[in-house]
């Protein structure tokens, strides 16, 4: 019952917890799992992650007790390590006066990277493009493959485009080769498959990762969101679509098989569009 109280006590102080294990590698994994969480987990203490979480977040020359808390940012980034001691667990007051102060310390740039726009990413032809550009638009984000089943979906999400762009839509395509290898080619490759084959006039980015440790920085942020209808996990297969809406904020998430072109995400889409 105290556990209950303190878990309780630190979800209103707005901390999301992931995790309560010292030794029990395997229920902590599973608790991930189910969670939808992205970043690695593990309470082992001969863990290289454990490890290198410790190192990037004290001095060098200190000692690290396990078990530690670790607080994790929307990012994946760690944000705090608190030592621990086998016999004595940190306490829900200890915790959120450690999340406190690490809002307190953020800049106001780190904190605007964690809204979905406030991320800096490279675009198909390698250069540097802030996502900002795109605040009061609603921007429709997903993640495209060019030897896929789903693949012709280009061609609805291209007249999606060309029908709304003048109405404040835009689509930002990130190429992905993690599900089934069907995105093997260059930046340069992509390109000319989607222009040639699909007119794509949408933006396009370099490729990324969209699940796993190496995941970009942005995907890990839409994936922790529990947005409907899909709710929040890993991208399951390409052609993914998250929405924003003219405010910035993450707005709804459609599994690859709801198509460009389906009531539902024309009708989802449209009304976003017509909100100021």
């Amino acid at each position: 019952m105290q556990l209950q109280s303190e878990l309780e006590s630190i979800k209103k102080s707005g901390i999301q917890v992931v995790g309560l294990s010292y030794d029990n590698v395997e229920a902590l994994q599973k608790f991930a799992s189910k969670a939808g969480i992205q970043f690695p987990l593990l309470a082992d203490p001969d863990s290289k992650v454990i490890r290198q979480l410790g190192i990037l977040n004290t001095d060098s020359k200190k000692a690290i007790a396990h078990p530690m808390t670790i607080i994790v940012n929307q990012d994946s980034t760690v944000a705090s390590v608190l030592p621990g001691t086998v016999r004595k667990r940190h306490t829900a007051e200890q915790l959120t006066e450690a999340w406190s102060k690490m809002n307190v310390a953020e800049s106001t740039e780190t904190a605007a990277v964690k809204a979905p726009l406030g991320f800096t990413v490279k675009n198909i032809a390698g250069e540097e493009v802030q996502l900002s550009k795109y605040e009061g638009k609603v921007v429709v984000m997903v993640n495209v493959a060019s030897k896929c089943g789903l693949t012709p979906q280009y061609e609805t999400l291209q007249k999606l485009y060309a029908d709304h762009k003048d109405d404040g839509l835009v689509i930002l395509g990130f190429p992905c080769n993690q599900f089934g290898g069907q995105e093997p080619g260059s930046e340069e490759e992509i390109k000319s498959f989607c222009q040639e084959n699909y007119g794509v006039e949408f933006d396009m980015f370099a490729k990324v990762d969209v699940n796993g440790d190496d995941a970009a920085p942005l995907y890990k942020h839409l994936t922790a969101q529990d947005t409907k209808p899909k709710g929040a996990g890993a991208v399951k297969w390409n052609f993914e679509k998250f929405v924003l809406g003219r405010d910035g904020k993450l707005a709804g998430r459609f599994g690859p098989r709801v198509k460009p072109d389906s009531e539902e995400f024309k009708s989802f889409v449209s009304d976003l569009l017509k909100t100021e």
